[in-house]
């Protein structure tokens, strides 16, 4: 099996350190090897084609480029009328309409439903692992409740309703460390938990497969 170079850029060190912990050995195994490149927040349409556009030349054009990047407060086309009827319907024609402005046959733009946070609330029982010497029961019963029954992807993108904004709400400490929370976090919920409870992000990893195809 011939072997694939894949480079995803990522919003963050949280999404950096996520796909360097959990993505990068699994894709490994399938002859796809992974680096992950950090851009410091969410890059604007222009900014992400000029970093598709160096890596194109960095490689001459025959590696593969993905992006993981929040739908929650996105630049890329922030200032567009973004059609769909369901977060994943949206979130579908953004991603389909960046690859069409920067046009690079190797590019598949991601963007994740709604933020990374929206991985965590997969399993919430995993949450007590960043938590080890607490008694975290009130906070996950609180954020249950908070939750509703909304499936993770579905969480939505409201200033104060956000993935990570309703896990903050009852675990204060995870918006100062997250980089470091957490990826352990989704680590400890397992990746093929991550991708039946989260079609879109599914749909991704099942594209990277792909690649080796």
């Amino acid at each position: 099996m011939p072997e694939i170079s894949l480079t995803i850029l990522c919003e963050g060190q949280t999404e950096a350190r996520f796909v360097s912990s959990i993505l990068r050995p699994y894709l490994k195994e399938r002859s796809i090897f992974v680096k992950s490149v950090e851009l410091n927040g969410s890059p604007s349409l222009k900014q992400l084609k000029n970093q598709v556009e160096s890596l194109r030349s960095q490689h001459r054009g025959h590696a593969h480029i993905s992006t993981m990047i929040d739908y929650y407060k996105q630049r890329l086309l922030s200032n567009e009328q973004i059609i769909g009827r369901t977060p994943f319907e949206r979130v579908q024609y953004l991603e389909a309409e960046i690859a069409q402005r920067i046009a690079h046959s190797n590019f598949l733009p991601y963007l994740q439903l709604h933020e990374f946070e929206a991985l965590l609330l997969t399993d919430l029982d995993k949450l007590q692992f960043a938590f080890p010497d607490e008694d975290v029961t009130n906070q996950l019963l609180g954020l249950r409740k908070d939750l509703g029954n909304k499936s993770p992807e579905e969480v939505n993108d409201g200033e104060n309703t956000a993935p990570s904004k309703r896990i903050a709400k009852f675990f204060p400490e995870y918006e100062l460390s997250k980089p470091a929370i957490g990826p352990n976090i989704a680590k400890q919920i397992g990746l093929d938990t991550l991708r039946n409870a989260c079609p879109h992000f599914d749909e991704w990893v099942t594209k990277l497969e792909n690649l080796s195809v």
